[in-house]
């Protein structure tokens, strides 16, 4: 399975904040329905004139459910992050815990689109950066199974 996702956070952000979230999948069925694999997570802040950039990578998991081409799913998956400044030397590393339930529509066999709905929660080493309070998460993405999904 290939695939990716971007996020939308359902929160107010603050002031003048803007975020960009990209996320690219690689995982394997290792039993009919159930995915294991690896996530990328890669975002960009603007923020009171500064920009943050945030990348990491972490294991996730999921179970679908169904035989239709709409499939509900679960979702779990935890990254570790390195969150850094355009405007500062400084560094602090953010863990990223997500779990969710979404769907999946299969166009076909092999290539689905999806939606998901997620309970973001973070911890940080950085006592004076700015963390999000864990928050609700809408997500869309798009995957590809090879070989293509049995049912």
């Amino acid at each position: 399975m290939l695939g990716g996702e971007i996020d939308i956070p359902l929160q107010q952000q603050g002031g003048d904040e803007y975020k960009f979230i990209i996320a690219p999948t690689f995982g394997y069925f290792i039993i009919d329905n159930l995915v294991i694999g690896a996530e990328v997570y890669t975002q960009i802040n603007s923020w009171l004139g500064a920009i943050r950039y945030n990348i990491g990578a972490g294991p996730f998991c999921r179970y679908y459910v169904g035989k239709s081409n709409l499939k509900p799913f679960g979702h779990l998956s935890y990254v570790g992050v390195i969150s850094f400044f355009n405007t500062a030397e400084s560094k602090y590393y953010t863990s990223h815990l997500k779990t969710g339930l979404g769907a999946s529509y299969f166009l076909i066999p092999s290539v689905s689109i999806e939606a998901l709905i997620a309970y973001d929660q973070f911890k940080t080493n950085e006592e004076l950066g700015r963390i999000q309070d864990p928050h609700l998460s809408l997500h869309f993405g798009f995957q590809i199974f090879i070989p293509p999904r049995s049912s």
